[in-house]
C-alpha cells in the first residue's frame, strides 16, 4: 500500500510539472460530437492510462482539466470511482441523490462508482487533476439523461 500511495505522489508531481495543452472531451457510445457541442471550450488531457497489477481488470487513468468560468458539464457516469484534486478554482460537484458541494483550490473529492455525476462552475474557472480507477475497456465516461 505504502508503494502504491508513493506512486499515486510521483504521478501527481509529474503531472504538475508538465506542460497540459487541452483537446476536446471524449463522450462514450458515439455520443462526441454532443459533448462537443455541449462543452466546445473544456480543456482534458489524459496524461496516462495504466492497468493495475493488483487487478487486471482495473485500469487507472490519470487527467488534467481546465473546465470555464459559467459552465455545467453534462449529467454522466464513469465506470469506476473518480478522484479529484482541485488545482486552481472552485466550482460545484453536483453527485445524485447527494448534496451539493462547493469545492475550491487545494481540496479532494471521490465521486462513488458509476453515479450520476456533474460539475458548475460560477465566476471562476477550474483546473483539477483527477485520477479514475475504473474497468478496464469501458469508456471514460458515459452521458446521461439529466431528468
Amino acid at each position: 500500500m505504502k508503494n502504491l500511495k508513493n506512486s499515486i505522489f510521483l504521478m501527481l508531481a509529474i503531472c504538475l510539472s508538465a506542460s497540459c495543452q487541452g483537446q476536446a472531451p471524449k463522450a462514450a457510445s458515439g455520443n462526441t460530437e454532443t459533448a462537443k457541442a455541449e462543452i466546445t471550450s473544456l480543456k482534458m488531457q489524459d496524461l496516462m492510462k495504466q492497468t493495475l497489477a493488483l487487478a487486471e481488470d482495473v485500469e487507472v487513468i490519470m487527467s488534467y482539466v481546465e473546465i470555464p468560468k459559467n459552465t455545467t458539464l453534462p449529467m454522466h457516469f464513469h465506470p469506476g470511482e473518480e478522484f479529484a484534486y482541485i488545482l486552481e478554482g472552485s466550482g460545484v460537484i453536483k453527485i445524485k441523490g447527494e448534496e451539493d458541494r462547493v469545492v475550491k483550490a487545494g481540496e479532494a473529492g471521490v465521486v462513488p462508482f458509476k453515479h450520476h455525476h456533474t460539475f458548475a462552475t460560477q465566476e471562476e474557472s477550474v483546473k483539477l487533476l483527477v485520477f479514475r480507477a475504473h474497468e478496464k475497456g469501458q469508456p471514460g465516461r458515459v452521458l446521461v439523461d439529466s431528468k
